[in-house]
Formats: C-alpha cells, sequence, structure tokens
C-alpha cells in the first residue's frame, strides 16, 4: 500500500504491516525441556502448517523401479548370424557330400552375460518425538500430518539423492560417449554447412536461429541413425543393436530448451516443427556450488552449467579424465542408462528415557550404463 500526496509517493513504513517470520526455537521458548528443533511446535497455535511438497526426480526416464529380492541384473545379448548362398535355388552346383556337409555343420553367433551390481548404500537417520508433539496437537489429524511432514523430508532427502546420483550417471554416460566418439560437434556442422563462418564461437551460435533448427534437425537425424542394426554410436566391441524410436530417451539444457521455446520458435511460422518438447530438461549436467562473492545466477552461467569433469576409470571404460565443457543434450537408449532402488526399508528404536524413536531409513540403489546400446552427445564445439 503506497501513500500519495500531491502526486508523489509518499515514503510509508509497509514493513509494519506484514507479518514476518520469528523463530520459535530462540527467545521465550527457549527453556522447553529439550533443545531438540521440535521446540518449535508451540503449545498454543490457531493452525499447524507443515511442508509437504513432494521434491520431483529431475529425470523419471532414467529412474526404473527395482525388486525388493532381486540382488543383480544380467544382461544376455546375442549377435547377428552370417548368412551363406542358399542351395536350394541351384542344387546342380552342390555334390551329395557339399550338402551333407552344410546340414550337420555347428552354426553359433555370438553371445554374452553381463551382470550388472554396482550399488550406493546410505540412510537417513531421523527422530520421532511423542509426548512433545501430543502437547502441540488439538486432534489425531493434526498429529498425523506432523508425522508426515517428517516422513515427506526423509522422502525428500531420498529424491535429492537419486536427482544427484543422476547427473553424475548422465555425467560419466556423456564420458563414455566423448571416449567411444560418439559426439556430434553442433559448432563444426553448422560451419561446413555454412550457417556460421570459421571464426564464428558457441555465442554465434547460440544467437543464430538457423543453427537452433539445425541442431534439432541433426538430433533427429541422428534418431533415425539409431534405428539402424549396426554397431554404431555403440561402445567397443559390443554387438549389432538398434533403438526403436519409442525406445529413446533425449536429456537436453533447460537453457537450450527455453532458447527453443522462447525465441526459435516464436519467428516461426510452423512452430510446432521447432521443438524438443520429447526431451526432458536439466537445469546443469553436474552439481553447481555457490562460491563467496558469486552475484545472483552466476554459478549457472554457461560454462558452469554445460560442463561434466569425470575421472579416469578403467573398470568404467574410462582411460583418461575427461573435462568437457559446451554439452547440450544426449540422446539414448533406454537401456543404456538406469538407477533402481534394490532395498529400502526403515529400522527403528525406541528412547524410553526422552520418549521418541529414532528411525533409520536404509536405501541401496543400482545404477548402470550399458554402451552395448546406444548413446551419442551433442556438445557445442
Amino acid at each position: 500500500m503506497d501513500s500519495v500526496s500531491n502526486g508523489e509517493i509518499v515514503e510509508t513504513d509497509l514493513a509494519s504491516i506484514t507479518s514476518w517470520a520469528k523463530s520459535a526455537t530462540a527467545g521465550d521458548y527457549s527453556n522447553m525441556p529439550t533443545e531438540k528443533w521440535f521446540n518449535a511446535i508451540l503449545d498454543k497455535v490457531y493452525r499447524i502448517e507443515c511442508e509437504t511438497r513432494k521434491l520431483p526426480l529431475e529425470i523419471p526416464s532414467i529412474y526404473k523401479q527395482g525388486h525388493k529380492y532381486g540382488a543383480f541384473l544380467e544382461r544376455v545379448k546375442f549377435d547377428t548370424f552370417n548368412i551363406m548362398t542358399d542351395p536350394i535355388s541351384d542344387l546342380t552346383s552342390l555334390s551329395g557330400a557339399d550338402i551333407a556337409a552344410i546340414e550337420y555343420e555347428t552354426y553359433k553367433n555370438n553371445a554374452k552375460a553381463e551382470i550388472f551390481g554396482n550399488k550406493q548404500a546410505f540412510m537417513i537417520p531421523h527422530t520421532r518425538p511423542a509426548e512433545l508433539l501430543y502437547a502441540a496437537v488439538t486432534s489425531a489429524s493434526e498429529f498425523s500430518m506432523l508425522i508426515a511432514g517428517i516422513e515427506n523430508a526423509v522422502d525428500m532427502t531420498l529424491t535429492a539423492t537419486i536427482n544427484t546420483l543422476t547427473r553424475d550417471l548422465i555425467a560419466v554416460a556423456h564420458a563414455k560417449n566423448i571416449t567411444n566418439g560418439n559426439v556430434k560437434h553442433l559448432l563444426t556442422i553448422a560451419k561446413n554447412k555454412g550457417l556460421l563462418d570459421a571464426s564464428a564461437t558457441k555465442h554465434d551460435y547460440l544467437k543464430s536461429d538457423a543453427c537452433i533448427r539445425d541442431m534439432i534437425m541433426t538430433i533427429e537425424n541422428t534418431r533415425n541413425e539409431f534405428t539402424n542394426l549396426d554397431s554404431e554410436y555403440t561402445g567397443i566391441n559390443a554387438f549389432k543393436t538398434f533403438s526403436p524410436k519409442n525406445y529413446q530417451h533425449g536429456i537436453v539444457l533447460n537453457v537450450i530448451k527455453n532458447q527453443i521455446m522462447y525465441n526459435t520458435q516464436s519467428t516461426t511460422f510452423n512452430n510446432s516443427k521447432i521443438n524438443l518438447d520429447w526431451f526432458e530438461g536439466i537445469n546443469c549436467w553436474q552439481g553447481i556450488k555457490n562460491k563467496n562473492g558469486e552475484t545472483m545466477g552466476e554459478a549457472f552461467d554457461w560454462d558452469a552449467i554445460s560442463k561434466i569433469d569425470v575421472k579416469a576409470n578403467t573398470t568404467a571404460g574410462i582411460a583418461s579424465p575427461v573435462s568437457k565443457a559446451d554439452i547440450v543434450a544426449i540422446l539414448f537408449d533406454e537401456k543404456a542408462i538406469g538407477l533402481t532402488d534394490r532395498l529400502e526399508k526403515t529400522t527403528t528404536k525406541y528412547r524410553a528415557s526422552v520418549d521418541d524413536i529414532n528411525a533409520f531409513t536404509h536405501y541401496r540403489i543400482e545404477s548402470l550404463i550399458d554402451d552395448d546400446y546406444k548413446m551419442c552427445t551433442f556438445i557445442l564445439d
């Protein structure tokens, strides 16, 4: 509410008419029997509101529900068979011995069985108070709401952990693609097509609607190439495979997705053809940390959000460290990347002296990257 006098705004104490949050764990409330966090639940309140909003999974397509009793995932894969001339069309060219040799030969194709069992185990400890919460509520429904708030915080911790593991897994997938050469270099492609001159930079690319449209076309062409039965876009010594379009998933940086939506589409007559709507968006490829002295949003500049930094790991097939910026998107078969939960249970311990319950929620999450299936990373270089 602004006061106006003679057409000019008069300085007003707006803060005095606003309800500001005050800490319930300090001041007059600090002398409660225990110093735990739930001192914030007061004896006399007219209403209690608990934070129960669910934190969503960042990339749902990667998270696959596991099985409580499964310990490992085994995948069995078969290579294609060899072909030979069909003798039925020209029996005169073969002797009886030749025909017998054909019929009694053993025809094998290559096969391999692989075990995936990489586990990340962690535990979320939390305390559920009893008597102090009873004193703070006026009904069973309020008590249930408070307990639900605690459980929601546990669930939110789990989801945040899964989202972090998801970003780590995608970063490793990028590193595998760069190591295996399964990369499309978007800036180079645009220069080769004459869309940009030889001295153009990534910033010139991002400002060009023609380049953004070419990026979408390059990704769509790659989707079509995924459907071929061959060993392209796979790892070393992979069998021939193919990826139907309904098995394909894509992840793109949100800044690129928004660039398409609010810039390129807005100047295009048939904008329904210029989109990556079926791609899932992500804010950054790896976690971003704020540094002291940064201004708002500085941690989310292009060089930070588009970069991965993965250590060498010979077991994972990454012989050398991979540090690469300007990564735009990744396209992959749904069997190539996955996270599954294999164990989830809660154990409890009642503490009589303080009348509360310590609960320990245990999780074991398994992750896999299988470059026998097709993946491709798109880089702005």
